[in-house]
This record gives C-alpha cells, sequence and structure tokens, in this order.
C-alpha cells in the first residue's frame, strides 16, 4: 500500500467521525474507534514505517 492509499482510509474514518460527533451516537463512535485502531494494525504490519499516530490525526475530524 502507499501513502495515498492511507489518506483515503484516513478521509473515510474522517468523514464517519463527523457523521457520529455530528449525531450524538456513542456506541457508533466506540466502533469507528475500533475500526481505526484495527487498520492502524493491519497498516502497520505491512509497512514498518506506518505512523500511526499521524494516521490517527488524519482520522480526525477537520476543525471548521
Amino acid at each position: 500500500m502507499t501513502r495515498r492509499d492511507y489518506v483515503k482510509f484516513a478521509e473515510v474514518i474522517r468523514v464517519g467521525e463527523y457523521r457520529v460527533k455530528h449525531g450524538g451516537a456513542d456506541v457508533l463512535m466506540d466502533v469507528v474507534r475500533y475500526f481505526k485502531e484495527e487498520i492502524a494494525d493491519i497498516f502497520a504490519s505491512a509497512n514498518p514505517r506506518f505512523d500511526r499516530e499521524r494516521f490517527y490525526a488524519s482520522c480526525e475530524p477537520k476543525k471548521d
């Protein structure tokens, strides 16, 4: 996988988190967090240079 792939995954998660945070569903937020962490584990196992913290930051909803 490439950096471009990681960015696309982060974008999907970011949109999901935005929708969950504005919908007020705590259970869904836990699912999104779990998904984010599991995907990061997969990326890290495939690429030793994968930066988990950078990926997590990319997954955060953008501030208005």
